[in-house]
């Protein structure tokens, strides 16, 4: 399988910035990507149809689904949510403020989980559907001692390979962007991984607002 591009799909401040980075400066063949993942389109969208309709389109693109835990997304959108307006509770509506990137769906969510679940649930659908669609785990991208040899493994069934003089540890010990409210490094995010969890699971409303919305599969499919 020849691929040529890369397309990072992902939910606001799921790390698509940072393996955008990662990959662009540190793959040995010649790959087309853009510095944020933007690479054919905006890598937000949530409109399923429109995605798959790129993904036939370019079947010599590698579309990668950036996964983040609900809890620590949670908080990472209290902090920032971008184009999505939102009253940081998990039962407040959620409304996207910028129609011009989201034709073709509802612009107004229940509560955030929902908007969660409608991220997860499409990339489920398109890495069973396309062989040219896969996913990788936040976490295991800003892990030190594995991120190597987990991109790596990832990357093998097309053909790409990291460069062995890389400089991912240099961008993970840097903020991966100027906008938004991002951690300083690596270090500082996974540090704040526990804390985070626990800042949303402490509370029992949350627990119970988690329980009754959040779609179960998800967690399945990405984290075991």
């Amino acid at each position: 399988m020849n691929i040529s591009k890369i397309q990072l799909l992902g939910p606001f401040n799921s790390g698509t910035n940072l393996l955008s980075k990662i990959l662009k400066q540190n793959i040995k063949q010649d790959i087309k990507i853009d510095s944020e993942g933007h690479t054919l389109f905006w890598k937000h969208n949530i409109n399923k149809s429109f995605i798959e309709e790129y993904i036939t389109l370019n079947p010599d693109t590698l579309f990668i689904c950036i996964y983040k835990p609900l809890h620590n997304w949670i908080c990472s959108m209290k902090k920032s949510s971008y184009d999505i307006k939102w009253n940081n509770t998990l039962t407040g509506k959620c409304i996207f403020t910028n129609p011009k990137y989201m034709k073709g769906i509802k612009l107004q969510y229940k509560n955030i989980i929902e908007i969660y679940n409608e991220y997860y649930n499409m990339y489920m659908e398109l890495i069973h559907d396309h062989k040219t669609v896969i996913f990788m785990n936040y976490y295991d991208i800003i892990d030190k001692k594995n991120v190597v040899k987990y991109i790596t493994n990832k990357l093998f069934v097309y053909n790409l390979s990291i460069k062995s003089n890389n400089n991912i540890f240099s961008i993970l010990d840097k903020p991966s962007k100027r906008h938004g409210k991002s951690v300083n490094s690596s270090d500082e995010a996974i540090n704040k991984k526990n804390e985070s969890y626990n800042k949303i699971n402490n509370c029992e409303k949350n627990r119970l607002i988690i329980k009754k919305h959040l779609n179960n599969e998800i967690i399945d499919f990405f984290e075991h």
